[in-house]
């Protein structure tokens, strides 16, 4: 009896997370067109994505600080693991004032030695799923095109990550940054709700023998 109870508890917790899954893949894919639309950094930090998260970033760049972290810890770099991590990587627009200033910091020769301000503000946080080493960040470092999808509707910073950023960059904006999801590709709304449709059946199942099963004792 306690055997099937606890089987019957096992379906109950795989059923609830089918339903979670899936939920979150059909908001997503329901953000989503088919066709990504193609924006700058710019337009990305100003603008935002609008009803199609599925995005060809241009003229954006990469900033060499970045946090990784599983679903528990976050830290400032890759630390030597045998589960993958994921990466969060700021970006900046290259068409922003922050560029500008950049540019205009290092043509005077008495800063060769000095360190320029950070930014305040990013066109969005790239994330990286499933990375193995700082390697697999440096490959995407000087694309001129990221492809993917933002995946603020069903994910956000931690506040872990929040706060190992804003050690890097100090006083930089995290409120209502876009986080692009790299290659990550749209997905049908069927699968979610297929997802949801056999996680509410499994979860109904669950209730029901456990009822039984309680009421047979």
């Amino acid at each position: 009896m306690f055997g099937i109870s606890r089987m019957l508890l096992a379906l109950l917790v795989a059923g609830i997370g089918a339903i979670t899954f899936g939920v979150k893949h059909w908001t997503l894919a329901s953000a989503c067109q088919a066709t990504p639309q193609v924006l700058t950094g710019m337009e990305l930090q100003q603008q935002g994505w609008g009803n199609n998260a599925n995005i060809e970033l241009t003229k954006a760049a990469t900033l060499k600080c970045w946090v990784s972290c599983t679903e528990t810890t976050s830290s400032r770099r890759f630390q030597a693991s045998t589960t993958k991590l994921s990466a969060f990587i700021p970006m900046i627009s290259l068409e922003s004032d922050y560029m500008k200033y950049l540019d205009k910091f290092y043509s005077v020769k008495a800063n060769e030695d000095k360190d320029p301000e950070m930014p305040k503000e990013f066109c969005c946080i790239l994330k990286l799923p499933d990375i193995k080493d700082d390697v697999d960040v440096e490959r995407v470092a000087g694309l001129n095109r990221y492809n993917g999808v933002i995946i603020n509707s069903i994910d956000s910073l931690s506040s872990d990550q929040k706060r190992l950023l804003r050690e890097e960059f100090p006083g930089v904006n995290l409120s209502s940054v876009a986080i692009l999801e790299y290659n990550r590709i749209p997905q049908s709304t069927a699968k979610g709700v297929s997802f949801v449709a056999g996680g509410g059946l499994a979860v109904l199942c669950a209730v029901a023998f456990l009822g039984m099963a309680w009421k047979n004792r």
